[in-house]
């Protein structure tokens, strides 16, 4: 079975603590949204996902950017995290309302492709690979935390 393997984000940056100190199975994640994790940090430089393994005193490591369990209580009910469709990312060299411009301005571009929706308003990038027809409807774009 072909799966991607991202080069730029090792496990513990797309999965929550617990199931990373289990071990991982990139198999199960979505190749569109690590491909485009991949690209987005060709292009922009380092972002950050997970951060926990850096901080883990700190109460509020970030645990939750990638993969969600399903009984996970943050974001949405049926989020895409998931699914193993969605990150969140932030980004260091740049704002994150800088690259959400540039997504928004050029959809189509190789970089976002593959990318359906968007999340505005906030100072992370949050993109998934949600059934959303692009090519008919747009880039759907989401305001608020209300795509998470």
């Amino acid at each position: 079975m072909n799966y991607y393997i991202p080069k730029h984000f090792k496990p513990f940056e797309l999965w929550p603590k617990f199931e990373y100190f289990k071990g991982c199975d990139w198999s199960h994640w979505d190749s569109r949204i690590l491909e485009t994790a991949d690209m987005l940090r060709d292009m922009y430089g380092p972002m950050i996902a997970n951060d926990y393994i850096w901080r883990m005193e700190e109460d509020n490591a970030n645990q939750w950017r990638g993969y969600r369990p399903m009984d996970c209580e943050i974001g949405a009910k049926n989020s895409l995290h998931k699914f193993y469709r969605a990150l969140d990312l932030y980004p260091v060299k740049y704002l994150a309302a800088q690259i959400i411009k540039d997504i928004e301005c050029y959809p189509f571009n190789k970089e976002f492709r593959h990318i359906t929706c968007i999340e505005v308003g906030v100072p992370w990038i949050h993109f998934d690979t949600r059934n959303w027809d692009k090519k008919k409807n747009g880039l759907l774009i989401i305001k608020g935390s209300k795509a998470t």
